[in-house]
């Protein structure tokens, strides 16, 4: 079997493929990793901090890609190393499964999935912290070598917004916060423990020292101050942590460059980065200055993506064996905003003009996507010319828009 891939995409993700390197907006899935570049240190830091603890913690602005880093950067290089990754993407609505369920369903997913020897399926009537210390819990892959589960929570600041919506979403969280810190902190749940007095026979099916399980929570980094306020039950969050940031232009460069080597020359990539670092201050003006100055520019991979798909649909549109300085020059004015009108109705796009969205709206468009992943165009972007902290914004005499992936 194959082992179960990243499934976080954009509803209408169009394929990825030699010709089409850049899935744009969408995040890169595993089974896309051969394009997926720029982001090789990031991703063996996470792998290494996820060796070393239990728990880590990865954060960074809204819009810098942690997804793909997650699914098409560290994924492969956990399965190469004997873990087995299972994505979860918790659903807090009051129509969803349990939260405890969801992640239940989504650890039998990857291990039906994965080439293991007999593995052991969760039980509907166990805490996680009782799956992963049984002692036939152990897994083994077809080789012979033991794998190693990892919990991978994408969107994690979801608790702290959908899941502080009402006091339905808050009362269904509470049960998924004890399980996920007993967890962490490989503290055996209340529960269990009462259970111990009256069924000394768990005492011998459960490894109270085991701890092989990893766990890995990725979210927006100005959610940082909820996650620290579940410190006092999950002191763990505290002491294994990543920030991601911005590309360098360097990386950038390799966005561009290595998923097809011969579709872009390096003298039309050099621009295309500068194009994209420029739109980032909001100062979109010549793409090539004088000098090299790659390593000082700060780079939104998104929005690289989506800069380098729209050329290239334009270079496959024209017949071009290659994206060009032409092609950019002459799509550099027009190449964003065009992308936002073909994406979003025009009645959203009245609709959306608030400097920044509320807690509530916020809600809403997370979970409009619940069908199918990564935010669509829609939710992501408002009509642009910049970007800057995670937004595109558009400035007009009237007032000023943007909004955060």
């Amino acid at each position: 079997m194959s082992p179960t891939l990243g499934r976080e995409e954009a509803p209408g993700a169009r394929t990825v493929d030699a010709q089409n390197p850049w899935p744009g907006l969408a995040a890169f899935t595993e089974e896309q990793q051969a394009y997926f570049f720029g982001r090789d240190e990031e991703a063996g830091e996470v792998l290494r901090r996820v060796k070393r603890k239990t728990l880590t913690v990865l954060f960074g602005m809204s819009g810098l890609g942690k997804t793909s880093l997650l699914q098409a950067g560290v994924f492969p290089r956990l399965r190469r190393d004997g873990y087995l990754p299972v994505y979860v993407r918790l659903d807090y609505q009051d129509s969803a499964p349990d939260l405890s369920v969801q992640i239940k369903t989504e650890l039998a997913r990857a291990l039906e999935a994965a080439d293991l020897m007999d593995p052991v399926l969760p039980s509907a009537d166990e805490t996680l912290w009782e799956y992963f210390h049984r002692r036939d819990s152990i897994l083994v892959g077809r080789d012979g070598q033991p794998r190693s589960l990892v919990l991978a929570f994408d969107q994690f600041e979801e608790l702290f917004t959908v899941g502080a919506a009402s006091e339905s979403t808050r009362l269904r969280r509470a049960p998924f916060l004890a399980e996920i810190s007993d967890l962490v902190e490989n503290r055996p749940p209340r529960a269990l423990e009462e259970r111990l007095d009256t069924q000394s026979e768990l005492i011998g099916a459960l490894a109270f020292d085991r701890q092989d399980c990893r766990i890995l929570f990725s979210l927006r980094e100005d959610y940082l101050p909820q996650l620290e306020g579940l410190r006092e039950r999950m002191p763990s969050i505290m002491e294994n942590r990543l920030r991601l940031t911005q590309m360098t232009g360097h990386q950038a460069m390799a966005v561009v460059t290595e998923p097809a080597p011969d579709l872009v020359p390096l003298d039309v990539a050099r621009q295309i980065v500068r194009f994209v670092a420029r739109a980032g201050t909001g100062r979109p003006g010549s793409s090539a200055p004088a000098r090299d100055d790659l390593a000082e520019l700060e780079v939104a991979p998104p929005i690289l993506s989506l800069v380098c798909r729209e050329l290239n649909s334009q270079r496959l549109a024209q017949g071009m064996s290659q994206i060009t300085a032409p092609l950019l020059t002459q799509n550099a004015d027009t190449i964003i905003q065009d992308f936002y009108e073909r994406s979003v109705p025009r009645s959203a796009r009245s609709s959306r003009r608030s400097c920044s969205p509320s807690r509530a709206s916020e809600r809403t468009w997370r979970s409009s996507r619940r069908g199918g992943g990564s935010p669509s165009a829609a939710d992501r972007w408002p009509p642009s010319t910049s970007w800057s902290g995670g937004a595109f914004s558009r400035r007009s005499s009237a007032s000023t828009c943007s909004a955060s992936s």
